[in-house]
């Protein structure tokens, strides 16, 4: 794994940011992000155009496959979620039930971190960390998905 970038992102009210990272598995190198967007609209509007262009996603350093991960603070029908899903798809996307929900930990009632992945990758298990421990670590639960290549 190796670091692409790390930095704040645009922010009227409190400050956010993202890392970038490149990593290697089975012969296959992909790109990360992740990231913590702001509670306001507006915020999380600049910040998702912030991260999809040429500073984070669309950087000549980050080839893909890519993914982008993280507590977007924004539900499926919101202006952040559209704008990311017209570019990636989200890991819940083919799943037969309902996404789980992340917040609040304790008693989860929405959807606000998200796992989205390039077109050409095929999410293979999606899921939510949902225990004691989980709980206990963080307000909101952990999400995981295991991912691979799409034949073509």
């Amino acid at each position: 794994m190796r670091l692409i970038k790390a930095g704040p992102l645009p922010s009227f009210g409190e400050r956010r940011g993202a890392l970038s990272v490149e990593a290697a598995y089975r012969g296959i190198t992909f790109n990360i992000v992740n990231t913590h967007l702001g509670l306001s609209r507006r915020d999380r509007s600049a910040q998702v155009a912030a991260l999809l262009g040429p500073g984070w996603l669309g950087h000549v350093d980050c080839r893909s496959p890519k993914i982008l991960l993280g507590d977007f603070n924004a539900v499926r029908s919101s202006l952040a979620y559209r704008q990311i899903s017209s570019q990636f798809a989200d890991a819940w996307a083919n799943e037969a039930g309902p996404p789980a929900k992340t917040f609040p930990a304790r008693l989860p009632l929405v959807r606000i971190d998200h796992i989205f992945v390039e077109r050409s990758m095929k999410v293979t298990e999606v899921g939510v960390v949902n225990g004691r421990a989980a709980r206990m670590a963080s307000d909101h639960l952990p999400l995981y998905a295991n991912v691979s290549m799409r034949d073509t």
